[in-house]
């Protein structure tokens, strides 16, 4: 009896070390007081994100860190990128100052024509 529960208990504690742990969740990029621009509107000019435009991105946008160390086509470093929640064409690059957020919105409009 006593190697039948030696057993089971084993069973059990093998099957809990096995299970992946799940990953923990990241704490959202704190956004406020950074500068953005929609990437799909790149003539629409930098802005901070305060008032009106923080409730917007932190009600209907993911906001996620910068991948990639935040490089970005002009070589200015972004702080993270907010992707709407519904629907698509719309996304915010932030950038921790102004200057930042204007050369990569200049780059990027360059880059389309």
């Amino acid at each position: 009896m006593i190697k039948r529960c030696m057993a089971v208990f084993a069973l059990f504690s093998a099957t809990a070390v096995a299970e992946p742990r799940p990953a923990p969740s990241r704490p959202a990029p704190k956004i406020a007081g950074t500068f953005g621009f929609d990437v799909f509107q790149p003539k629409q000019k930098c802005a901070k994100v305060a008032g009106a435009l923080l409730t917007k991105l932190t009600k209907g946008y993911r906001c996620t860190e910068a991948g990639n160390d935040g490089q970005t086509g002009s070589g200015v470093v972004s702080v993270a990128s907010c992707t709407v929640k519904k629907g698509a064409g719309s996304e915010y690059m932030l950038f921790t100052t102004a200057a930042d957020c204007n050369k990569e919105r200049e780059t990027q409009l360059a880059n389309a024509e």
